[in-house]
């Protein structure tokens, strides 16, 4: 069949997961935009820093309902909070 590969067969059922993400990515753009209005309006700006902390959450709340698998809470190490820190 056209666009099957071995270890991704098309199904006739499933959508391809590329659009999928695009369909996604443009609704929380739109999203994004509308909140960041809302803040401008009331004075008030949206940080990057707290909208990366809220996605990264949705992230984690997303895998563990998918797998059923806590992800462990624990402080990074030194050696991966220094890659992750602004100024490295």
């Amino acid at each position: 069949m056209a666009g099957e590969t071995e270890d991704h067969p098309s199904s006739p059922d499933e959508p391809e997961t590329r659009q999928v993400s695009v369909r996604v990515e443009a609704a929380l753009v739109e999203r994004f935009i509308a909140a960041r209005r809302i803040c401008e309006a009331n004075g008030k700006e949206l940080p990057i820093a707290e909208v990366v902390r809220l996605g990264m959450e949705a992230a984690i709340r997303e895998v563990e309902a998918t797998f059923g698998e806590a992800v462990e809470k624990q402080a990074p190490s030194r050696g991966e909070a220094r890659r992750t820190s602004p100024g490295a």
